[in-house]
């Protein structure tokens, strides 16, 4: 009989044109989902990253994960092979501030270089039985992913037991890395301090 308003709700939606491409409006996402990962050292799959490209050489400083931390996990930066760990940083459980599922950002102790359009993969991995959260959301197609901020080079992959990756191309963890400085293909250095953080992108 009426309608009610509901703040704790956003609206979903992209627009498709004619040539059969979605765009985003503003700063609402098409995202149809948001749930989360439950995962520990013995589930299927017990590793979830973003696996992602940059349009830019850059350099990182930091990783971070929307997280439930009820046990102990790694953060880990993996070259394009998805195997080569480029940097890693254990979290234990006590340093978290809250029970609930929250942003949880690590700095890293040395800076890493990111090569332009090469794949890498930001992965949260349990390392203990007691499971942990960790956020994600689904779009509705390949397509509407493009819209997304970052696209559909930020995409989900996951495994078990540290074998090969499975890419979900309709899913995006809420993972990512803080970009510390990068190059603005214009020549005498590069630009500094740049962060680029974005809902379940980098």
């Amino acid at each position: 009989t009426g309608w009610v308003k509901d703040l704790d709700t956003l609206p979903c939606f992209a627009l498709q044109y004619d040539d059969g491409n979605y765009y985003r409006v503003g700063p609402i996402l098409p995202v149809s989902n948001l749930s989360y990962y439950t995962i520990n050292t013995g589930t299927t799959p017990d590793e979830v990253a973003l696996a992602f490209q940059v349009p830019f050489a850059c350099k990182v400083d930091g990783l971070w994960a929307f997280v439930e931390l009820d046990g102990d996990a790694d953060l880990v930066l993996y070259d394009s092979d998805g195997s080569t760990s480029l940097a890693s940083v254990s979290l234990d459980s006590n340093i978290r501030t809250t029970v609930a599922m929250c942003p949880l950002f690590v700095p890293l102790s040395t800076e890493v270089t990111l090569s332009i359009n090469t794949e890498y993969y930001v992965s949260i991995k349990p390392t203990t039985a007691t499971s942990i959260h960790v956020k994600y959301g689904d779009v509705a197609s390949t397509a509407i992913m493009a819209a997304m901020p970052g696209g559909d080079s930020l995409v989900c992959a996951e495994r078990t037991d540290a074998g090969a990756w499975t890419k979900i191309n309709t899913r995006r963890p809420f993972l990512g890395v803080s970009i510390s400085a990068l190059d603005d293909g214009v020549g005498g250095g590069g630009v500094s301090r740049a962060r680029i953080v974005n809902a379940g992108g980098i």
